[in-house]
């Protein structure tokens, strides 16, 4: 099965602290993820974009997320090629 979410080295900074340290989780097509533990708010917050990452990378559907608006620019991303896919098919 492929990964929808993969995530590389992922590491938050602020104050001073690093409250994400490098965490390397995938989500794989057809299967149930949970985080747990202190950072799992700050982790969703970096994968939807809302706080920029200190290091690492998100991708979702192989698609590189930006480190601001990036819930924004991947339903845009996936919306335009929806689209591009239905008119190629007419």
């Amino acid at each position: 099965m492929s990964s929808i979410v993969q995530i590389t080295a992922l590491r938050k900074q602020y104050d001073g602290h690093e409250v994400v340290r490098g965490i390397d989780p995938n989500v794989v097509a057809g299967r149930c993820f949970g985080l747990f533990g202190p950072s799992k708010t700050m982790t969703l917050r970096l994968l939807l974009g809302q706080s920029p990452v200190s290091g690492g990378e998100i991708r979702v559907f192989g698609l590189p997320i930006p480190q601001a608006g990036g819930a924004r620019y991947l339903g845009q991303t996936l919306l335009g090629k929806k689209c591009e896919q239905e008119q190629q098919q007419q």
